[in-house]
């Protein structure tokens, strides 16, 4: 008979996980061949399964094979993942990543729903503000500003976290409906503003855009999602628990979502100076 062999089964796998992810951005393929080497047995299907699970709960970003440790998770979990926030937002000159851009770079990932979107989003939102220095203002634009009304816990947090490091905060929304203006409420007219402009400022209805410092992020959902959503917030009067339901299976819907961080510093400037006039 074959001697056992010990296998430490015992260890939660997705504690594991999270600590290999402490150090930055790992490639999944990476991350198995680690895990066997600290639980011998475990299936690529099961580091899989164990990674879905984090990224449902937000703890991790998952994109382009990589995964990352979720930074807005990081912030809520501070006094017990100030290692792996400090180790998230450092700048690696090998990493092939948004932060190790230079002026005219850009990066692009996709996505398969606005919902898987804005979980990277939130994550490469909360990264910028961290190396941007803190006299530059958030400068956002959105057609409308759903994230407040269906990810309403996780879009408040980021405005209090940009806020609260001394950063001011602007958002013009593209159009004036009862929704639209529902939101207002979230933000304090000072640090942070809020905007409903006249009319679009961009022709596109599916095209959102960040700009901080000389970094702008733009993306692009599923132009039937971003039809959809016009159509809900046209007809949408009242804001009821079934009105809430159906906003949240619009923006689950699956439909590519391109996803560009790009470092710029004429094109950001132009940017500012059109979101500017519309806060006027």
């Amino acid at each position: 008979m074959k001697p056992k062999v010990a296998t430490h089964q015992a260890r939660n796998l997705e504690d594991i996980l999270l600590e290999e992810l402490q150090s930055g951005s790992a490639s999944i393929l990476n991350l198995i061949e680690a895990i066997h080497l600290q639980r011998p047995g475990t299936s690529k299907q099961g580091v899989y399964t164990a990674l879905r699970k984090l990224h449902l709960q937000e703890k991790v970003t998952l994109y382009g094979g990589k995964a990352a440790l979720n930074t807005v998770w990081i912030e809520k979990m501070l006094s017990f993942f100030s290692v792996a926030q400090y180790h998230a937002t450092a700048r690696e000159s090998h990493d092939n990543s948004f932060l190790s851009l230079t002026d005219g770079e850009k990066i692009q990932y996709s996505f398969k729903d606005p919902v898987q979107t804005d979980i990277f989003w939130s994550h490469a939102f909360l990264l910028l503000a961290k190396i941007v220095p803190t006299y530059e203002p958030y400068y956002i634009y959105n057609p409308h500003n759903w994230f407040l009304l269906s990810r309403t816990s996780n879009e408040a947090r980021l405005i209090n976290t940009v806020t609260q490091d001394g950063r001011s905060y602007h958002l013009v929304a593209g159009h004036g409906t009862i929704l639209d203006a529902l939101v207002a409420k979230h933000f304090d007219g000072k640090k942070a503003t809020y905007h409903l402009a006249t009319k679009p400022l961009f022709e596109k209805s599916n095209y959102y855009l960040n700009v901080i410092g000389d970094y702008i992020i733009e993306v692009s959902i599923d132009p039937k999602i971003a039809t959809a959503l016009d159509a809900f917030y046209d007809k949408t009067k009242i804001w009821t628990d079934e009105t809430q339901h159906e906003l949240n299976d619009i923006i689950k819907t699956r439909g590519r979502s391109k996803f560009t961080i790009r470092r710029n510093q004429k094109k950001a400037d132009r940017l500012k100076v059109k979101i500017i006039a519309a806060m006027v």
